[in-house]
């Protein structure tokens, strides 16, 4: 029993005269009309339609005898219907329904098998019957493809309830009963992959239980085996009831289609060099519904998988050789409406690695800017090995999209087979040059450490001339190998170049570069400048959707440092457990400068807010990235530092508790040296001047003192203050969330 649609079917209300079920043969029109009408109370008349009904007499009469079987319509009204008489229908339409009123209760009137009427004057009087049935009455519609009828002004005052192939699927759960009660037992994932391989028709679902039966515990692997539209019973019946109804053009023109994921009129004439796709895809959809519209404006098709499967069997059984160059054109057309992905897509399925590996050279930094990045990993994966050195501009794309997706062995052996190889011809992603690509591809994975990593940055800087579509990405790497090398103001210069000049495809470098911007504004002091290059930096992750990209982990590390600040700690948690999350997948573990800096980075907040066994694990990740890096400039120096910081904090923690501090307390604590007032310090961490002046006197109690200046004395005796010394901008802070002592912090 189909219950949770048959339960729909019974709640169309009694002012909607007219229900349609519209779906291909196989989806259960019949079986589910008879269902309703077994668990109805209403009546119901039941009229199945063939070719004859398009003789209007033959269907009016039959109307009035499925009403009442010993109601006839008038002589002279048959006679006129039998003439043609086109105002005869104006006759014999009401005196149907005065059938219907003469039951004397509600009926529903089932004419099955729609499609079978073409006469505009018989489908005319199907409708003018739903106009006029008495209220309660419904008239039931059921055709394998939407019928001619005009129905838009019903529709579109609320008087009509239509059913698709997709309200008579089956569910999961149904096709698992049906499953059962043919004797077959498939599991919750055998059962997810047969509705996803046949869409839930219902058909395809029965066939496939015929095939498995006998088969043991059948997994996904077999239901795939069986559901295939290339062999088998689904096959077979797909053939029979889907391609036979069709001419041979017609056919000839599915087939030759089937390569194509989704069918629009320019694409199919571009693919066939034709141009009378438009007329074969609106005559094809209006006589099928395996050809399933994707829009609302019958621009955008696709095939239902199974019949897909079907008609590229039948490509392939017929001329095998015109596949890859079907897909080659479709390749070809998508590149040049902009559409890469599908571009790509088709170009590996016609088995074209030069082409796929050209297009995802051209398109990476789009991809990239788009957050898609991942696309490009799944593309790579189908990439023949030996594509890299026939066109070794990929090696290097390919390096990218490794080292941003956490890949260090593939990211390295990509640098191998580009450094060992050579290419002459401009490059298709609008580098430079091949040397100055090699030279950011070097700086990026740093493999023989950074003072190595900021001469390949000098390097592609000089090469890539400013406004070119990799100058960017240049100065980013150039900005960090001087931070790394202990330059933070050459830094500052290459950071605010590459933030300023890139352009939309740019921007996961822009983003990264104003993060990099807040934190050495933060660590001088400057939380004006902090704050604001932070908001910059994360607008820009928004609205480019790059939440997932490895080069926003420091656009959310620097909004937890800012948050910190501000003493925002919910936030700032908020902002840190984004940053964790790129930090774990995709990770930078194939970039180990950036894995580095990033841990000891997050090392340092996860220190401010508490975790220091958090801070300890960054701690050993980074020990572990400046292993693989050798070379690592001032980053053992920061890493040093938050070695010391983390003892002091695991020291503090145990003094703060002997002395009975709170969190709060302790927080307020650090201001206490500065010369803010206590109103300043209630607006930095956003309390009212009670609460802080409640909270200090707690810190006097406790103390055991009896003012602001015994306070501070007492909380260095007892180590709950240090002193905040100064470092170069980077990871190397000692007190990140406090300002120093003695001093109002710069704003």
């Amino acid at each position: 029993m189909r219950h949770s649609l048959l339960k729909r079917l019974a709640e169309v209300g009694e002012h909607i005269p007219l229900i349609t079920l519209v779906a291909p043969a196989g989806y259960g029109k019949t079986t589910t009309l008879s269902q309703w009408a077994a668990a109805s109370d209403q009546r119901f008349l039941y009229l199945r339609l063939g070719p004859a009904h398009n003789e209007d007499a033959r269907l009016l009469d039959d109307l009035a005898r499925a009403v009442n079987r010993h109601h006839h319509l008038d002589h002279a009204v048959r006679s006129a219907l039998t003439d043609r008489d086109p105002y005869a229908v104006d006759v014999a339409v009401p005196q149907i329904v005065a059938a219907v009123h003469a039951v004397g209760e509600p009926v529903v009137i089932v004419l099955d098998d729609v499609h079978h009427l073409r006469r505009a004057q018989s489908l005319d009087a199907v409708l003018q019957l739903a106009q006029t049935v008495p209220t309660g009455c419904h008239v039931v519609l059921a055709s394998q493809r939407p019928p001619r009828i005009r129905i838009g002004g019903m529709r579109g005052h609320g008087r009509c309830v239509e059913f698709a192939a997709a309200d008579l699927a089956f569910s999961t759960s149904e096709a698992a009963v049906l499953a059962h009660q043919m004797g077959v037992e498939l599991t919750d994932e055998s059962v997810e992959e047969l509705v996803r391989r046949t869409e839930g028709w219902p058909a395809g679902v029965h066939l496939a239980a015929l095939s498995l039966r006998g088969a043991t515990a059948p997994g996904p692997a077999t239901v795939e085996s069986v559901v295939s539209g290339e062999r088998g019973l689904v096959a077979d019946h797909l053939k029979k009831v889907a391609l036979s109804q069709h001419s041979p053009e017609t056919v000839d023109f599915l087939v030759r289609t089937s390569v194509l994921e989704r069918l629009s009129a320019p694409l199919c004439d571009a693919v066939l060099r034709s141009t009378t796709s438009a007329t074969q895809l609106t005559q094809i959809a209006s006589s099928t519904l395996f050809v399933i519209p994707e829009d609302g404006r019958g621009e955008q098709y696709r095939y239902h998988r199974l019949f897909a499967q079907v008609l590229l069997g039948e490509l392939r059984r017929r001329t095998p050789a015109q596949e890859p160059q079907l897909l080659s054109r479709a390749a070809a057309w998508c590149e040049a409406q902009g559409d890469y992905e599908r571009a790509v897509t088709y170009a590996l399925q016609a088995h074209d690695g030069i082409a796929a590996a050209r297009l995802l050279t051209v398109h990476l930094q789009h991809l990239h800017a788009e957050g898609r990045i991942q696309a490009a990993r799944r593309w790579l994966h189908a990439l023949p090995d030996n594509v890299l050195r026939a066109y070794p501009p990929c090696a290097l794309a390919q390096l990218w999209v490794w080292a941003l997706t956490g890949d260090p062995t593939r990211a390295r052996r990509c640098l191998w087979i580009a450094e060992s190889s050579t290419f002459d011809g401009a490059m298709p992603d609008g580098s430079a040059s091949y040397a100055s690509a090699l030279a950011r591809a070097r700086a990026l994975l740093s493999p023989q450490g950074v003072d190595a990593m900021l001469r390949d940055a000098q390097r592609a800087s000089e090469l890539e001339p400013p406004g070119g579509p990799w100058y960017t990405m240049a100065q980013l790497l150039l900005g960090s190998a001087q931070l790394l090398t202990g330059d933070s103001d050459a830094a500052t210069r290459s950071f605010e170049l590459a933030a300023h000049l890139a352009g939309h495809e740019q921007e996961p470098a822009a983003s990264y570069s104003l993060a990099q911007l807040s934190l050495i504004a933060a660590e001088r002091g400057n939380w004006t400048t902090a704050a604001a290059r932070m908001r910059e930096s994360q607008a820009k992750v928004r609205s480019a959707r790059l939440g997932s990209d490895i080069f926003s982990l420091l656009t959310y590390t620097a909004g937890a440092r800012t948050a910190l600040h501000h003493g925002h700690d919910q936030t700032a948690l908020g902002q840190l457990n984004k940053a964790l999350r790129l930090y774990g997948d995709p990770s930078p573990r194939a970039i180990p400068w950036l894995g580095a800096y990033s841990a000891m980075v997050l090392g340092h907040v996860l220190t401010d807010l508490g975790d220091l066994r958090a801070a300890q694990q960054k701690l050993g990740d980074a020990t572990r990235y400046l292993t693989v890096l050798g070379d690592s400039g001032l980053l053992m120096t920061w890493h040093r530092i938050l070695m010391q910081r983390l003892a002091r904090a695991r020291n503090l923690g145990s003094v703060t508790r002997a002395a009975g501090l709170t969190s709060a307390e302790s927080r307020i604590l650090r201001l206490l040296p500065t010369h803010l007032t206590l109103s300043d310090i209630g607006r930095e961490f956003q309390l009212s001047t009670n609460t802080v002046k409640s909270q200090v006197g707690a810190i006097y109690r406790k103390l055991g003192v009896a003012s602001r200046g015994q306070a501070v004395q007492r909380a260095f005796d007892l180590g709950l203050l240090e002193p905040g010394p100064s470092h170069a901008p980077g990871p190397a802070a000692g007190n990140w969330s406090r300002p120093p002592l003695n001093s109002r912090p710069r704003t």
